[in-house]
């Protein structure tokens, strides 16, 4: 596990274009605060207006860690053409709303701390199955195969996180 773990951290280091990565970061920096901004732009009203600027809220959440994702995977240099799946790189992005707004939604109507870590386990669900889905998405020549020992340590190790966060 560690020397797959190793070859990840390599694979960041030496495979990816250091400046999208860059931009990967600072387009997380802004969406967060945009969406933060937005969430409490929502919290200061009432009823229908409270709903949609809410909903705009969890839609730039999840266009943020979509936008991230798909940066970094534009930032990958495997040394041969790749595309990008359109059905697949949708549903991507579909996850990360749908999982983002779901957890935000039970997490605002949470009472007690068992349902704001059940929030963010919904969460950190939505944001796995983007990145997976998005992964999917990646079409490259050649075959592609997952290594489990990688993918499922990642899911469990950051379901807690999430759930904690």
């Amino acid at each position: 596990m560690i020397g797959s773990l190793s070859s990840v951290f390599a694979c960041i280091r030496h495979a990816h274009d250091a400046r999208l990565m860059a931009v990967a970061g600072v387009v997380c920096a802004i969406g967060i605060y945009a969406s933060f901004a937005l969430a409490y732009h929502a919290a200061r009203h009432e009823g229908r207006v409270r709903t949609y600027w809410g909903l705009v809220s969890v839609t730039a959440s999840g266009c943020t860690a979509w936008a991230t994702h798909f940066i970094v995977l534009l930032a990958f240099k495997p040394g041969m053409p790749a595309a990008f799946d359109p059905v697949l790189t949708f549903i991507s992005l579909s996850c990360a709303i749908v999982g983002i707004g779901t957890g935000v939604s039970i997490a605002i109507r949470a009472r007690g701390t068992v349902r704001q870590f059940i929030a963010g386990l919904v969460v950190g669900i939505g944001v796995a199955t983007l990145h997976y889905v998005g992964q999917a998405a990646y079409l490259v020549q050649g075959s592609v195969s997952w290594d489990l020992g990688l993918v499922l340590p990642s899911i469990v190790a950051s379901l807690p996180i999430s759930g904690l966060a």
